[in-house]
């Protein structure tokens, strides 16, 4: 059995748009001025040309007949059928995204250990005092 290599999906939902996926597939929307895309929902092949939007940032929809909504992950498992896991890998394949194969993913935010700006939480049945 091969060996799963590691996809990030926050790299792959910063690095493509939903603007990006409805060009590709060749689906017709209109730009807002405010930057925000309408168009007829791909998901369920609506017929009304604003009930499916985009967030401000481009990020993530919402189809307002269907009531579909999430990111481009979400909308690549919903028009091919596949779990998000197999959405991420055809998105790194059709937008030649490099693909990250390290064992762990890396943390993000993460503070080192010996750090005082270290965020402390009290053990499991401790209550914490303030003062």
């Amino acid at each position: 059995m091969p060996a799963k290599s590691w996809v990030s999906y926050a790299a792959v939902k910063d690095a493509v748009p939903i603007e990006r996926l409805l060009e590709r597939i060749g689906h017709a929307f209109t730009r807002r001025s405010d930057g925000r895309i309408e168009a007829t929902c791909p998901i369920h092949k609506g017929t009304h040309a604003r009930q499916f939007k985009t967030t401000a940032n481009g990020r993530g929809f919402k189809c307002f007949a269907c009531g579909a909504k999430g990111n481009v992950l979400d909308l690549v498992a919903a028009l091919e059928g596949v779990e998000i896991r197999e959405a991420a890998l055809r998105l790194v394949e059709w937008f030649g995204l490099l693909r990250n194969t390290s064992a762990q993913p890396e943390r993000r935010n993460a503070v080192p250990a010996g750090n005082p700006r270290r965020r402390r939480t009290p053990a499991k049945g401790v209550q914490s005092k303030r003062v």
